[in-house]
């Protein structure tokens, strides 16, 4: 399995030749070494790389990476969907004390400038559309 580190057009082409012609790729976006990981959706899980690139120990608790599935038609990763901030919009949702971590961790994620990572895989639509939801939620009760 090739997992590419901030991957260029080419590198996109060559995971969807080696795909079967597929148009997804997982990801990992790292906010504090300023990486993006891509490989191939159908190829290996986020703990599969993260255990790989010793990333393990931050996935779960750090706000500086975001894992989620992208899609690639453009020849460039588009973010689709994100399991770190669905795990953030659901404990905000069940309430209680989760509900309150939960709001400081999209507070904090949402802070983040997330601009570098924009030509490896583009989050931009996808994080404003976090923003719309965490908004509803915590105004709405």
């Amino acid at each position: 399995m090739d997992v590419y580190e901030n991957p260029s057009y080419s590198d996109y082409r060559e995971i969807y030749k080696n795909s079967g012609g597929h148009y997804g790729v997982r990801c990992i976006i790292d906010g504090t070494t300023k990486k993006v990981y891509v490989w191939d959706v159908m190829s290996a899980t986020h703990y599969d790389v993260a255990k790989r690139l010793n990333l393990l120990s931050r996935i779960s608790s750090d706000n500086s990476i975001l894992l989620g599935g992208a899609g690639t038609s453009s020849g460039k990763g588009v973010l689709e969907e994100s399991d770190t901030l669905e795990r953030i919009v659901q404990a905000i949702k069940e309430g209680g004390i989760r509900r309150q971590v939960a709001i400081l961790d999209a507070k904090d994620i949402l802070s983040t400038d997330w601009s570098w990572a924009y030509k490896y895989v583009d989050c931009r639509e996808y994080l404003n559309r976090f923003r719309k939801k965490i908004k509803d939620l915590v105004e709405g009760g």
